[in-house]
């Protein structure tokens, strides 16, 4: 009888193999190559009872580790693993160098510990490099084309805010209707709906950075045509619902190619830490936006808010024109727009997990987040507390998100059931709206609203990062569209909340759209599939 054979395990030989600048790595050259031998060899021992098992699990462990390869590549952007510039796709020597693991940030010596394994070692006794190493909070920002993202980001968002808070104020100082900024409410909200989802397929069909750079320069210009109507005494009711609804049809192209772009721009393991350091300028801003400008507009003029925003427009896309990628160019399908639309459909609509995932963003801003909308009638009603109550909410809420996304930077790498974790957070946020809706003191709903922040930005954050990292890359334009589709529908979520409140009260509709969320959460928490999400 043949001496018993170790066959690595599935922990040993899930390493996804990545590659350097120029280089690309060839599955076939390399897995296949070293593990055939063995893999017939143990294949062929009808005299050992467990040889057979040992081969077909090896057989698996192989086909895992080729898919995880594959997805290394096509986030990278190689379409062909055994396409090598340096002409040596199937050369061990030039194509393996460092080989990060599954989701950490460790480097592993392919030609040496990898292949120990596959020849029948142990996998403890892998060197001290194949150990994972934690990132920090900030990893991300070290790569050069993400740091200039990232902080083109940081002045997009404070455009986007300043923008918003002086088209609502001047709407109100040029009509003084609450109708003019319902009509505000409409023009903006409409593009992004109509044109959204059509923005994902064109990031899908072009270069992505470039098509965010154009959308940033039409958005500079339309602001800086804002401000010098403004200077010159001309705006009126119909120049700004045109203006801001050129502004919103431009972002509904802008946003989805923004998404998509961030995977090109860091490391495969370093992208959970990416998409959460992304979420910093959304909650910063969102604090902190809004008075900046409503200070400047109280003392020198709605102008100057369309001149802060143009401004700080303009400085994003200087970063984002330096951000230099290397991008294959996409061959065309020769397909209509409307059947790759259809596509990005029907792929979320037949994946259980995409659908599952996109469900709870959705339920976010239908049920959970409408509460904001109700904010005013708690300060003032039910707190007594008037606009510094409100002031006191809103920053609550926000203090918890920009927790919650610093949180998830830096120990995202070590959530190992990430499944669980974003749908306990979606409870969490549902029941903790519950116990709001009933609150009778300023300070426990500040307490409360500290939570429902951290745990809304900790799930959703997660819930990004996994469509992120699992979606097809020809497909990640149309898909992360739909995703920031649901965030474009919390008006909707606030008409809502809104009628609610009218037909009931405010408490009972923020006690309904925490109700909503939870039993959401639940009832997706009853699949394994979801639960199991590494």
């Amino acid at each position: 009888m043949r001496p018993r054979q170790r066959i690595p395990n599935t922990s040993t030989l899930r390493c996804i193999i990545g590659s350097r600048r120029g280089q690309r790595l060839s599955l076939k050259g390399y897995v296949t190559g070293l593990s055939a031998e063995r893999l017939e060899r143990a294949r062929a021992a009808p005299t050992d009872e467990e040889a057979k098992p040992k081969a077909q699990v090896l057989s698996s462990n192989l086909e895992a580790v080729g898919r995880d390869v594959r997805d290394e590549l096509l986030v990278r952007g190689i379409d062909d693993p055994h396409d090598s510039p340096r002409g040596g796709g199937d050369r061990l020597a030039q194509a393996v160098r460092p080989c990060k693991a599954s989701g950490l940030a460790s480097r592993i010596d392919v030609a040496g510990p990898c292949r120990y394994s596959l020849g029948g070692g142990h996998p403890e006794l892998l060197p001290a490099t194949a150990h994972p190493t934690r990132l920090s909070t900030f990893s991300a920002l070290k790569g050069r084309n993400y740091s200039l993202y990232w902080f083109g980001l940081v002045f997009y968002v404070l455009g986007h805010r300043a923008e918003y808070t002086t088209f609502a104020w001047l709407t109100w100082e040029v009509t003084r209707n609450p109708m003019s900024l319902a009509y505000l409410g409409l023009a903006q909200g409409v593009p992004l709906v109509l044109f959204q989802l059509f923005g994902g397929v064109l990031a899908d069909r072009i270069n992505r950075l470039r098509l965010l750079v154009v959308t940033q320069t039409l958005i500079s210009l339309n602001l800086a045509t804002a401000f010098v109507l403004t200077v010159l005494g001309m705006a009126r009711l119909e120049h700004l619902l045109v203006l801001a609804a050129l502004s919103n049809a431009f972002r509904a192209f802008d946003e989805p190619s923004r998404m998509a772009l961030v995977p090109q721009l860091v490391e495969r393991d370093r992208l959970p830490n990416a998409i959460a350091l992304g979420s910093i300028p959304w909650q910063a801003g969102r604090m902190i936006g809004p008075s900046i400008t409503g200070i400047l507009i109280a003392a020198f003029g709605g102008a100057v808010g369309f001149g802060m925003a143009a401004v700080a427009s303009v400085f994003a896309l200087f970063l984002y024109s330096r951000v230099r990628l290397s991008v294959p160019v996409r061959p065309s399908d020769g397909r209509h727009v409307l059947q790759q639309f259809a596509e990005g459909l029907s792929f979320v609509g037949h994946n259980f997990v995409f659908a599952s995932l996109i469900a709870l963003a959705l339920f976010n801003s239908l049920f959970a987040m409408s509460y904001l909308t109700l904010l005013p009638i708690y300060a003032d009603r039910y707190f007594g507390t008037g606009s510094t109550g409100f002031g006191l909410l809103n920053t609550a809420h926000g203090t918890g998100a920009l927790l919650g996304t610093l949180t998830v930077a830096t120990i995202a790498h070590l959530i190992l059931r990430r499944g669980r974790a974003l749908l306990m957070g979606a409870a969490c946020v549902g029941v903790a709206l519950m116990v709001f809706s009933r609150s009778q003191t300023l300070i426990l709903a500040l307490s409360i609203l500290v939570l429902v922040g951290f745990c809304n930005t900790f799930y959703l954050t997660q819930v990004s990062t996994y469509l992120q990292q699992h979606v097809p890359d020809h497909l990640r334009g149309r898909v992360m569209s739909l995703y920031s589709l649901c965030w474009n529908l919390l008006p909707l979520g606030g008409l809502l909340a809104g009628a609610l409140a009218a037909a009931v009260d405010a408490r009972f509709a923020v006690l309904f759209g925490g109700l909503m969320v939870t039993a959401n959460a639940l009832v997706l928490m009853a699949s394994k599939r979801l639960r199991a999400l590494p």
